[in-house]
């Protein structure tokens, strides 16, 4: 996407223009970081075959620590009367934000929750839940955790995800805390104060959705209204398969001309050279006595109603899922242009509404990045992004 800022009121104002340009700018900068597409089209993904996609967006903050050791003095006497004298070294760490950047990070579709509501401004908390091993959650909380394991996957011992536990973070709007929960602690292991002011508190917007019915937030994938003909189409797929492996060639010979039995296992054009063959036919009752095929009209009759039946099944999937036969490269000879911009146009009304939901979700992760490019980015750090020159003027348009 490209990012387009503008000052809202006073578009001739140069500080706003500036503000603006350096919003911009720094928006461009984030977007080319490399977590962009790879997390937008994963998400993209889950939206389009679990009807739930979701973004976050983070602040990655590298902090340089520097120690410095200052001289402690104490007076004491000497024969000269009393000094300065010193009597140890004082040692002071100081921390200070070296680069940064705003990253958007992928959600598993099946790894984020929000609260049960109809709509979602009367949502008051999400969560994430991370799987981390024990090495892990030592190091993010200094101790081990008792915490729970996904259900799902204590069937594989070797998975990865066998050695993972279940950590849940959870933004509490109403409280602007998050907090971070371990179904076997009963008590929160972490509570942290609202860590990035933004507008709307959750580091995440609304999530891409389909298929939501009027009175909950609970998405419904597009496969829910397609399965009774997958289910069909497998079945018939089936049908099809075995009625091609019975679809061969076979038969019997005379066994008084045992040649016959190599004559089906030479190579196109071949000729095999049999003594007497006129006269062993004639005393066979001729050539078609001779031999027997297996009559396989019938089954290559069922395999042709099969394969319509199958056409037939697929006919509704595309028109429910708003698939013609232009996107699918399907079209015929004598369609005219007009038919099939007819056709391509009628697709992009179906999709739009898809479409559109990317948009804004794409539109509400550009805005939050805006957010956090003035509050959480330093100066110095959103002058290397822009290669602008970060004023205090406009630093406090930013602040504000």
């Amino acid at each position: 996407p490209v990012p387009d800022v503008r000052p809202r009121n006073e578009a001739d104002n140069p500080t706003f223009r500036a503000v603006a340009k350096a919003i911009q700018r720094g928006l461009n900068y984030c977007v080319d970081h490399p977590s962009f597409d790879e997390s937008m089209h994963r998400a993209v993904d889950d939206f389009l075959a679990m009807g739930l996609g979701t973004l976050r967006v983070k602040v990655d903050s590298v902090i340089n620590t520097s120690t410095s050791r200052t001289p402690i003095f104490s007076t004491q006497m000497t024969p000269m009367g009393p000094q300065q004298v010193q009597v140890g070294e004082r040692e002071t760490t100081t921390e200070q934000v070296g680069d940064q950047t705003v990253r958007w990070e992928y959600i598993p579709w099946n790894r984020f929750g929000w609260e049960p509501c109809n709509e979602w401004k009367h949502c008051d908390w999400v969560y994430f839940r991370h799987r981390m091993t024990q090495l892990q959650i030592k190091a993010r909380f200094g101790r081990t955790i008792k915490a729970s394991k996904d259900e799902k996957d204590k069937a594989d011992i070797n998975s990865w995800k066998s050695r993972t536990f279940d950590i849940y973070e959870v933004w509490d709007k109403k409280k602007k805390e998050v907090l971070f929960i371990a179904k076997g602690e009963s008590e929160p292991i972490e509570v942290t104060p609202d860590p990035l002011n933004l507008i709307d508190f959750f580091p995440v917007p609304r999530a891409m959705m389909t298929n939501l019915p009027s009175d909950e937030l609970i998405p419904q994938p597009d496969y829910d209204y397609i399965e009774a003909y997958d289910a069909e189409l497998n079945r018939l797929y089936e049908r099809r398969r075995g009625l091609v492996e019975q679809i061969k060639s076979t038969g019997a010979y005379d066994q008084g001309i045992e040649e016959f039995g190599e004559i089906l296992e030479l190579e196109d054009g071949q000729m095999k050279p049999i003594q007497n063959l006129m006269g062993r036919l004639q005393a066979a009752g001729g050539a078609d006595n001779a031999f027997w095929f297996s009559d396989v009209r019938s089954k290559i009759e069922a395999l042709q109603i099969v394969t319509e039946q199958m056409g037939i099944v697929k006919a509704p999937v595309d028109e429910i899922l708003g698939i013609s036969d232009i996107v699918r490269g399907v079209t015929q000879a004598s369609e005219t242009a007009t038919a099939q911009e007819i056709k391509g146009r009628w697709v992009g009304v179906r999709l739009t509404r898809k479409r559109e939901t990317v948009i804004y979700t794409v539109k509400e992760m550009m805005r939050m990045m805006a957010q956090l490019l003035a509050s959480h980015v330093t100066p110095e750090n959103l002058g290397r992004m822009t290669q602008m020159q970060i004023s205090e003027e406009m630093l406090g348009i930013l602040r504000d």
